[in-house]
């Protein structure tokens, strides 16, 4: 039976850092409606060792442990949010569709 492999990552340098991604997840007009303040996240994950988005990709954690690490515990849906935004974007990265615009 073949298996179907996933496309390598990006490049590093081809991946925004956690700061950049999260000021960019804040912006992004589809996720503002109802959505918690994400720029809130970057300093957190940043001093927890996460440096790009590509670590929050790995199966090397729960959900569970997102939920604790940003500080969500009465909010887990929104750490599901975090990963649906990191799985989107790092698909688009692969496809060499992913741009972050500069800021207004």
């Amino acid at each position: 039976m073949a298996t179907q492999s996933q496309s390598p990552l990006p490049l590093p340098a081809d991946i925004p850092n956690i700061i950049t991604w999260f000021e960019f997840v804040h912006r992004h007009e589809s996720h503002k409606k109802n959505r918690p303040n994400f720029k809130d996240f970057r300093p957190i994950m940043e001093s927890k060792g996460f440096y790009d988005i590509s670590q929050l990709s790995l199966n090397d954690f729960s959900v569970d442990d997102l939920v604790r690490w940003l500080g969500v515990e009465d909010k887990p849906g929104v750490a599901l949010l975090v990963m649906k935004y990191v799985q989107h974007d790092l698909a688009a990265m692969r496809a060499g569709t992913f741009v972050i615009p500069p800021e207004p």
